[in-house]
Order: C-alpha cells, then structure tokens, then sequence
C-alpha cells in the first residue's frame, strides 16, 4: 500500500508548475519572504497505541540584514497515554541562529546554503509521566542547502544534535516540492511536496519517515500547509511504542 501511495505522489510531484513555496518538513534556504519576519505555526499530532500526542508551535524567525536569521521555536504539548493520566502544558525552547553561506542566481532559478545551530533549552516539565520535556539541554548544528527553479525545488538538510549526558544522533532530510498552478501576481499557488527525513543514533531508533505534503499560498503574505508523515523504518522500538502515522498542519504569515 505504501509503495502504491509513493509512486502515486511522484507522479503528482513530476506534473508541470510554475511557481515554488518552501516545503512543508524540511528546512528552507531562502531566507526571505514567509521564510522570515514572519510567524508560523502549526499542529502535530502523533499517534501510537502507547500514546497519542499533539504539539502547538509557534516559530518567530527575523532576517538581521540579508544573510542572517535568529528566531525562537515554543511548543505547547498535550499527551494521552494508552493508561495512566494525560499531561500538557510547555514544551522545551529551541533558539535558532542561521548564517547564510552561497547564494547564487540565475535566470528563474537559484541555488543556496546555509549553516544552522539550534539549542534547544529543557523548559518543558521533565517530572510527570509522560514527560512534556526531554529533561536535558541539546545542541544542533545543521547544513541546509536548496536548489529552487520556478519549477521545482530540491532541498536538503543534514545535521548532527549533542545531548547533555546521552548519546548524541544525526538528522537528514530531503524533499522534492512541486507547483501545479501558473505563476501570477499576487500569488495564487498550490505546491505538491514530498519528504523523507529520519535520525540515525542509538536512542533514535534510526527511524525513517517519508511525508506528503500540500500548500496554498493566498496573496504576499499568508501560505497553509498540511501533510502526514509515515514511518518507513522504526529501528528496534517495541510493537506497541510504534507510531501509526504523525499529521501535520499550520499556516505561515508574513508581517512586512
């Protein structure tokens, strides 16, 4: 069934487009646009027969000149075990800082490159079970890279996260994203995109999704977005800790 569902959204993604929007779960290297000074915010639930889990987010990124972004992520959590009592309230903080390393442009196309630190800091509550927090702070440092044409972007991100007393892991994700409408003033677009991204480390099971997604950017300033994510692989977890599959859904809003 999943093979069928990936060969049919490859088909979707390969149809011919005019315009292009950031993906919906890998990171963007443009940043300009709804990629900065703005706010997004999306949904995220996740469900498992050992929980069910839903995470409110809000990340504020601000563009300090042409080449350099920081911004902060905060996430509320709500999580229902399958037993024993449900829990929310604030997740733990990330701080992003992004620093811009090559752009170059041609005729409706560009290719560009970023470098990423992200320190999350354990805010979330660490003593209820389950947990609402990681309990310990982590540090982030990725690459991000895009190439963007009028008629399709490739992006690519790959990174690697130091955990305070715990084994450390790395990140990766790749996506192809795809418009369907022709490209106008102000914009009227929906893009097609498709991730696959994972962790590889002894705590992270090495587990691999692979994520459809869809967006509608309504005029200058405002994108929504939504998508599912499916795991691929789950490394050694047990039976019932396996996620059934993780939804997605938000909006992106530019200020000025």
């Amino acid at each position: 069934m999943r093979i069928t569902i990936i060969f049919g959204l490859l088909a979707m993604l390969l149809t011919e487009g005019r315009a292009q929007g950031p993906p919906v779960f890998t990171d963007t290297p443009i940043m300009l646009g709804l990629a900065g000074k703005g706010v997004r915010t999306f949904g995220h639930f996740q469900s498992s027969d050992a929980l069910r889990s839903y995470t409110q987010v809000i990340a504020i990124p601000y563009n300090v000149g042409t080449d350099f972004q920081v911004g902060g992520v905060v996430r509320y959590v709500s999580k229902n075990p399958a037993s024993g009592e449900s829990q929310s309230g604030l997740g733990d903080l990330t701080i992003f800082f992004k620093q811009l390393l090559i752009q170059k442009d041609g005729a409706g196309k560009t290719f560009r490159a970023l470098i990423k630190a992200t320190p999350t800091i354990p805010v979330g509550n660490d003593n209820v079970v389950p947990p609402l927090g990681a309990g310990v702070w982590r540090g982030g440092l990725g690459l991000v890279a895009g190439y963007i044409t009028t008629d399709f972007g490739i992006y690519l991100e790959v990174g690697h996260v130091l955990v305070e007393q715990r084994a450390d892991h790395s990140t990766f994700s790749a996506a192809l994203s795809v418009p369907v409408l022709p490209q106008k003033y102000p914009p009227q677009q929906i893009n097609l995109s498709l991730d696959v991204f994972g962790t590889v480390g002894p705590e992270r099971k090495n587990d691999v999704w692979l994520a459809p997604g869809l967006q509608w950017i309504t005029g200058k300033r405002f994108l929504v977005e939504a998508g599912i994510s499916l795991p691929l692989t789950e490394g050694d977890l047990a039976e019932q800790e396996r996620t059934d599959f993780a939804f997605r859904a938000g909006l992106r809003y530019l200020f000025y």
